[in-house]
This record gives C-alpha cells, structure tokens and sequence, in this order.
C-alpha cells in the first residue's frame, strides 16, 4: 500500500465537528503515515462564513494547478486523522504548487492564537 505524500489532495470521508456522521471531502494530506494519516479539509464554502472562521482559512492561490475545480481553501483549525488504507484507495487528486505549500505554513503560523481559540 502506497502511503500519501505531505500537500497531496485526496478524497477523504472526513468526521463533521461537533456532530455525529461523516462526508467524503477534499483532504490536504499534512502528516502520513502508515496506518493513520492526519488530513486538513479543503472547502469552496467561504463567502458564506463569519469572518472568524474565514480567518482559519487559507486561499488556495494555485488551486488549478493543485487539481481543484473551484477556488478552494485549506480549513486549518482542526486537523482529522483518517485512515491510510482508506485514503489511498481513491484517486489522488492533485497536490499543492511549492508556493502554496509555503505559504500555507507561513499562514498557519501567523494565525496560530486565532486557531487555538477555534478549536477549544
């Protein structure tokens, strides 16, 4: 079994917060691993937000390139573990451009307080 890559984009079946039940997603691979896989959602739903929680998530600039259809955002206050074998086994769908990847590190550090205080 293939294991994921750091910024690859797959479909995962991703837990609601705060709610029972889960919905197959766009997942930012962040941390692979073998049998788990820690994943950040992907969502186009942001204009439709509070300004709180649109300012957890980071706009994809390169999303064409990184395999998305729409204009997306990687939703960076909680991470989800998923599981690998379950991962893999659908198509990958794309992966983050070099500039995306480092700027979505230079973003989750500049907003590090905001996404502690969403995800308590």
């Amino acid at each position: 079994m293939p294991t994921p890559q750091t910024y690859q984009i797959y479909l995962a079946d991703v837990s609601f917060d705060g709610q029972h039940g889960a919905k197959y997603r766009h997942a930012l691979v962040m941390v692979p691993h073998v049998g788990s896989t820690r994943i950040y959602k992907i969502t186009n739903q942001y204009h439709n937000k509070s300004s709180a929680v649109r300012a957890v998530y980071y706009p994809i600039r390169e999303w064409q390139a990184a395999g998305l259809k729409k204009p997306s955002y990687v939703v960076v206050h909680k991470t989800y573990i998923v599981p690998t074998n379950q991962l893999v086994q659908r198509k990958l769908l794309g992966v983050l451009t070099d500039m995306d990847a480092v700027r979505l590190a230079e973003f989750i550090v500049q907003y590090q307080s905001q996404i502690r205080h969403l995800s308590e």
